[in-house]
């Protein structure tokens, strides 16, 4: 399934539309068509983080879902700890003993 696909149906799940996704992530609602339309691959990596973050998953979960990959993505997205879970995984690392 392709990227635009994946937003598509994350959209429609969610009970979204196209016009309250583009508001929320902050950017024109044209954009957020030529995305859903033409695919992701012309449109600049903070729209498309910021289309994910609306629909509470991450970019990682985004190709997963599109490789059909067995992510975590469609569970964190309906799981309300799914956040504390991105919270930990996003929060830095401290580095190892020895590893520079």
């Amino acid at each position: 399934m392709d990227k635009a696909r994946v937003l598509r149906d994350l959209i429609t799940r969610r009970g979204e539309t196209v016009a309250s996704v583009a508001k929320a992530a902050r950017i024109p609602l044209s954009t957020v068509y030529t995305m859903l339309s033409r695919g992701i691959g012309n449109a600049s990596v903070d729209r498309v983080l910021r289309v994910c973050r609306v629909l509470g998953i991450t970019i990682e979960e985004l190709y997963d879902l599109a490789e059909n990959k067995p992510a975590a993505a469609h569970s964190l997205a309906a799981d309300p700890s799914a956040e504390t879970l991105r919270e930990n995984w996003d929060a830095p690392k401290s580095k190892s003993p020895g590893r520079g």
